[in-house]
């Protein structure tokens, strides 16, 4: 779906593929979400909640959920492709600089890069409840994470300016 000249640029951000094979698109200029159906070529558009929220990157969930970083908000916000529906998590850190999402493949748990508070946060599946995680070094300005499948260690590279002494840290999840 394209978007008239007035809604601006999209600017494609967060990319990744279901398995459903639908490619899922957030859009940081546009706030939307992007879905394209890669057999068919059918596309559709869905106006994130809230205005200019700032989805950055995304993950899809062993439910198929699909989580969005809300860069300018402090939240993540999910999305049921069955339903439609979107539901939003504030973490309560307004200027976190939600960069990244991930989720972990093992319990659906949803890990947060919050690249402004130098933090890695945590959303429990099943509670609903946050943890934050302080970095050893700050500034710590994080894009990536990844998530260890086999154990749940999560992993983040960051650095910052002035120095942008690029580092790397490692969560271990206890059994």
């Amino acid at each position: 779906a394209k978007l008239p000249p007035s809604a601006g640029i999209p600017l494609p951000y967060g990319m990744q593929i279901d398995a459903k094979d639908r490619l899922w698109s957030a859009q940081l200029a546009a706030n939307t979400l992007a879905r394209y159906d890669i057999a068919s070529g059918a596309s559709k558009l869905y106006a994130m909640p809230g205005d200019n929220v700032g989805p950055r990157r995304m993950a899809v969930a062993p439910d198929g959920k699909i989580w969005i970083a809300e860069f300018n908000t402090g939240r993540v916000t999910s999305f049921d492709p069955a339903s439609e529906k979107f539901e939003s998590f504030d973490t309560g850190l307004g200027a976190a600089g939600i960069y990244d999402v991930e989720v972990d493949p093992r319990n659906g748990d949803v890990w947060l890069a919050a690249a402004l508070a130098s933090e890695l946060i945590h959303l429990d599946a099943k509670t609903k409840k946050f943890t934050r995680y302080p970095l050893p070094t700050e500034p710590a300005y994080m894009r990536h994470l990844a998530i260890d499948a086999k154990n749940g260690d999560v992993w983040s590279a960051y650095s910052s300016l002035p120095t942008a002494v690029p580092k790397v840290v490692r969560l271990r999840r206890l059994p």
